[in-house]
């Protein structure tokens, strides 16, 4: 099925009506919308989303940089909180990345104001800073991530500069967008993602 945001696939469109029946199982109304969530899904290899691994030294990103305290005793305190108990490193990512999309709202400004560090202080952040605290908590969880920049079309019309993370699970990078609460771990719906 062809949407505004691309094409859906059967597993997706399965996927949107088992949740649909699910939520008004669970509620006795409607929901107002379904994200469908492509982390297995076919993004391409090497696309901005989900690339194959072919990185063999990741220390570079599993380190602390100026605005990406890596093992901040703050930074430290939250993720060991949100990975208490949690096997796996895809649990662990997606525990983080929720917390971030959830708990720090979106502020539009250029470049960088807080670091990771100041933008879990301030719960706000733009895209920037909102990558800097992600990767920070992803290398305080001993995952590896890593910085992605791109010029976007957001679904608002607008075109610009965007910076997003990509964290490690497996041998794929994943993407993880917390700038809008449409986002999900592995899949972004605020900006088009097909032309980068």
């Amino acid at each position: 099925v062809n949407s505004e945001r691309g094409v859906i696939g059967y597993n997706g469109l399965v996927y949107a009506f088992a949740r649909t029946v699910a939520f008004y199982g669970d509620n006795g109304i409607m929901p107002n919308y379904v994200t469908i969530k492509t982390y297995s899904s076919s993004a391409p290899t090497g696309s901005p989303l989900k690339s194959k691994n072919t990185i063999k030294d990741l220390k570079p990103y599993l380190r602390a940089t100026t605005h990406c305290q890596v093992g901040n005793s703050q930074i430290k305190s939250v993720v060991n909180s949100l990975t208490s108990g949690l096997t796996t490193d895809l649990a662990k990512a997606r525990a983080i990345y929720n917390y971030v999309r959830d708990a720090v709202s979106y502020s539009f400004y250029y470049d960088t104001r807080y670091g990771a560090v100041g933008t879990l202080n301030a719960k706000t952040g733009n895209c920037v800073d909102q990558a800097h605290l992600l990767i920070a908590m992803y290398r305080t969880a001993g995952l590896a991530a890593r910085y992605v920049h791109g010029t976007c079309v957001f679904s608002s019309g607008s075109t610009y500069g965007h910076v997003w993370a990509q964290v490690l699970i497996g041998d794929t990078w994943i993407v993880s967008d917390a700038t809008s609460v449409r986002n999900s771990f592995g899949n972004v719906v605020n900006w088009n993602n097909h032309n980068l």
